[in-house]
């Protein structure tokens, strides 16, 4: 089969699967009449997909195994809509995450993430117990879980410490127009601080991907 005819047989398909609907409303449809997921989604008054949270069954069963740690970050620009997409991980006894679950959102309001965060813990939970959430340090997150898991910590992941570390570090020794000799010093400065800094921070991590620190 030549690589054009690859092409029109791939562009068939799509148009047969969406048929009349657009990219996220087949997906939404797709999900929602398989008994392999579990979902929920909302439209706004035109019609058009403002929140959708998914969740396949094998993910929903591995969780009542390990539902200890619960990771949640979202991801940015990544689909045509610039819909947020929040995903929630879990971690095994050995330390690798496993995806749980994915949430399109409209905007990372309380709402969206209150919405997101209640169908996480109807749809997928149910009655097994997190003992933490590792998330980064978005306060409407943090509110919604605050309000749905009142009485389970939230940590921040070393990831997002990492980062904010290496933002005052750029930010105590900065590189601009002053003296060659001082952006040198202050290179070698920021350098060196950098590097005691991983070596306390590995000496400190856990197992998984994402280590787990206190906030304060």
């Amino acid at each position: 089969m030549a690589l054009k005819e690859v092409y029109y047989f791939k562009r068939k398909i799509r148009r047969d699967r969406l048929k009349e609907h657009t990219p996220v409303e087949a997906l939404v449809n797709e999900i929602s009449e398989s008994d392999d997921w579990a979902a929920r989604y909302t439209t706004d008054l035109g019609g058009h997909i403002n929140f959708f949270f998914f969740a396949n069954a094998l993910s929903i069963g591995l969780v009542q195994s390990y539902p200890d740690v619960i990771l949640i970050d979202a991801t940015y620009r990544t689909n045509r809509y610039n819909m947020p997409l929040v995903h929630f991980l879990g971690v095994t006894a050995v330390g690798t995450t496993f995806s749980l679950a994915f949430c399109f959102l409209s905007s990372e309001n309380d709402l969206q993430y209150c919405a997101a965060v209640a169908a996480f813990k109807e749809l997928v939970l149910g009655d097994a117990k997190v003992e933490v959430f590792l998330t980064d340090d978005d306060t409407n997150l943090k509110t919604a879980l605050s309000q749905h898991f009142p009485e389970v910590p939230q940590l921040l992941c070393v990831w997002h410490v990492n980062k904010n570390v290496q933002t005052e570090a750029s930010k105590l020794w900065r590189v601009n127009n002053v003296s060659e000799e001082e952006n040198t010093a202050n290179k070698e400065k920021r350098k060196e601080f950098m590097a005691k800094w991983e070596e306390a921070s590995c000496e400190l991590h856990s197992p998984a991907p994402h280590s787990i620190w206190l906030l304060h």
